[in-house]
């Protein structure tokens, strides 16, 4: 019996492999930042594809029951905020159109997002 289950996931690996390579719904290891090509320093590359990533998760979890426990329930409110807040800044973050006092208080609006998606990875996942 084992030979059948080697010989199917062979044959499952041939099916995917070109997908994940090739179609861009398939290709998980890729992260999009958003970002338009050339040079950007980490802390630009680093806040946009983490933010970038939360905006997709959002868009890709219909699956989770995310009221089934006050652990998910308080990781979606943190989701949902991480992305409409990002939603409606990152124009301004890519255009680095922010006085340094506008700079400092999305600094830390930034971090609190950050820390409050640090809390919730545990419940990033797709069943």
């Amino acid at each position: 019996m084992r030979w059948w289950w080697l010989l199917r996931r062979k044959l499952k690996d041939l099916w995917w492999w070109p997908k994940y390579r090739l179609m861009r719904r398939h290709q998980y290891h890729i992260m999009r930042t958003g970002l338009k090509p050339g040079y950007h320093d980490p802390d630009f590359r680093i806040t946009s594809a983490v933010f970038e990533e939360v905006c997709y998760f959002r868009r890709e979890c219909d699956m989770v029951d995310w009221m089934s426990d006050p652990g998910h329930e308080l990781a979606w409110k943190s989701v949902n905020e991480a992305a409409d807040w990002w939603v409606s800044t990152k124009k301004a973050f890519y255009n680095g159109s922010m006085s340094p006092d506008e700079e400092n208080a999305w600094s830390n609006v930034m971090a609190q997002h950050f820390a409050a998606i640090g809390r919730a990875l545990p419940y990033m996942w797709y069943p």
